[in-house]
């Protein structure tokens, strides 16, 4: 029963993670107070400092999943569908290592904004919402793959490769102007989303006053990194991104995975 009501809250939280996410955040910055913090603002910089590292890592898994594999990351028609069983490239390591990648940013986004309410709700919610959707995903490959998955899943772990830490499996070239073109969208929502609890946790601890004189320099990594998202965006509408490798041999087991600062 509580498997069944989980894989039932994967399908419904796959089809409008696309709303919840920003309608999160939007809640954590105008609920945001002084005393939601935990550690002082000295401490925080260096959580900060280690949410930074821990997106950067997260970021760097999702590029280089998506720049060796071909995956659909939105479903068709925000349906969980997996019309081809691939489990070559990252895949042959874990299952999900585009979800492990999410995790990992969720994780960095909660220690740049260490509130009460990130730590206690938003965080924990959005890793259950992430292993939601991973059942509701397997349930969908076991039934369209029946022994085929079954067998995937016995010699690939869920999300945790085994050590010894596998060698560099088949289908590990990476494409960079398709990783490009795929998840600049992506890295752009992450940096904003960081910038602006950054930029919140600041404004709540200090007032408006101290924070217009102390946080330019947010805004303008902000617009730097905007001009060069839409720069990125400008070559991928003009064909410079397309492929450079070949994708009929690559592969993943779940390309309905998906890969949004909140997803």
């Amino acid at each position: 029963m509580i498997s069944r009501l989980g894989r039932a809250i994967g399908h419904v939280v796959f089809r409008s993670r696309d709303v919840l996410a920003p309608v999160t955040v939007l809640m954590l910055v105008v609920s945001a107070r002084p005393g939601d913090f935990l550690v002082s603002s000295a401490y925080g910089r260096w959580l900060d400092a280690l949410g930074a590292l821990a997106m950067l890592l997260g970021l760097a898994i999702r590029f280089v999943v998506v720049a060796t594999c071909s995956i659909r990351r939105s479903g068709v028609r925000r349906r969980v569908i997996a019309p081809t069983l691939y489990d070559t490239g990252a895949y042959a390591w874990c299952r999900n290592p585009l979800y492990i990648g999410n995790a990992i940013i969720l994780v960095g986004l909660g220690l740049i904004f260490d509130s009460r309410w990130m730590v206690a709700f938003a965080l924990p919610t959005a890793l259950l919402a992430i292993g939601s959707i991973v059942a509701a995903e397997e349930r969908v490959l076991a039934n369209d793959f029946g022994d085929r998955y079954r067998d995937y899943c016995r010699r690939v772990p869920r999300f945790v490769p085994r050590l010894p830490f596998p060698r560099r499996p088949v289908g590990m070239a990476i494409d960079w102007r398709r990783g490009i073109r795929k998840e600049h969208g992506t890295i752009f929502a992450a940096l904003t989303t960081a910038l602006l609890l950054a930029g919140t946790e600041e404004f709540a601890r200090m007032g408006s006053a101290a924070w217009l004189r102390r946080e330019p320099a947010l805004i303008g990594l902000w617009l730097a990194a905007a001009t060069l998202w839409a720069f990125v965006r400008h070559l991928k509408h003009a064909g410079r991104l397309a492929d450079a490798i070949s994708s009929t041999t690559e592969a993943s087991p779940a390309n309905t995975q998906r890969g949004n600062v909140a997803a």
